[in-house]
């Protein structure tokens, strides 16, 4: 596409490539397998294509990966240390690219990744109410307080209530789920564990209050004991 006086305005790009997930949230340490798709405008390659793969204005070099006939590679990431990190995917063939000087999203496809710590103090912490508040529902309570419109986070009675679901909601499998808690997924592993530990601990006191109510033993709800 060209203005009136013929300077371009829009330039086609005939080899793209997308990431699959484009994003990426880790706990310290972990490891992930991204997938790469190559396209040759808008189709399958046919042949195999090059990915250059630079750090945004980091210190790895670049690491470069090549797809099979169909456009598709994969290629490892590895958390690392805590923070955030972004990659440029420059797709080629024959001539190397130059890496870019910057990030621009609005050409370039690209990868981030953001490392949560692993808070390995904070999950060897006694799963006190004092201690959950502190190192796990404080910040939300501050940061979401539209929360309290179901839940309050600085209550403990109605976080005691709610503790099975709470640890569900919070559950690593549910991560990608559209109901997570939190929302802004900086939940880190050390404070996870942290909660789930409390969320046992209440669960279990339910359960023995149940068996002993009013001093009588009942059956166990669960089918559990002898």
């Amino acid at each position: 596409m060209r203005s009136s006086d013929g300077t371009p305005l829009l330039t086609e790009q005939p080899l793209t490539v997308v990431a699959d997930p484009p994003n990426l949230y880790l706990e310290e340490g972990e490891r992930r397998r991204v997938s790469l798709w190559a396209f040759l405008r808008g189709k399958r390659p046919g042949a195999p294509v090059s990915v250059a793969i630079m750090e945004a204005d980091g210190p790895l070099p670049p690491l470069e990966v090549h797809t099979d006939n169909d456009g598709r590679a994969t290629f490892p990431i590895n958390a690392g240390n805590p923070g955030s990190r972004t990659w440029v995917l420059v797709p080629w063939r024959e001539t190397p690219p130059t890496p870019p000087m910057s990030l621009d999203p609005g050409v370039s496809e690209y990868v981030t990744l953001r490392a949560t710590p692993a808070d390995d103090n904070v999950a060897n912490l006694d799963p006190t109410w004092e201690n959950v508040h502190q190192y796990v529902f404080r910040d939300w309570e501050a940061l979401a307080p539209c929360m309290d419109n179901w839940l309050r986070l600085g209550d403990e009675g109605q976080c005691r209530r709610y503790a099975s679901l709470i640890r569900s909601l919070t559950s690593r499998q549910r991560f990608d789920e559209y109901g997570y808690m939190p929302v802004t997924r900086d939940l880190t592993k050390g404070q996870r564990v942290l909660l789930h530990r409390w969320c046992d601990a209440v669960a279990e006191t339910a359960i023995q209050a149940a068996l002993v109510a009013d001093g009588k033993p009942k059956k166990d709800p669960f089918g559990r004991g002898f």
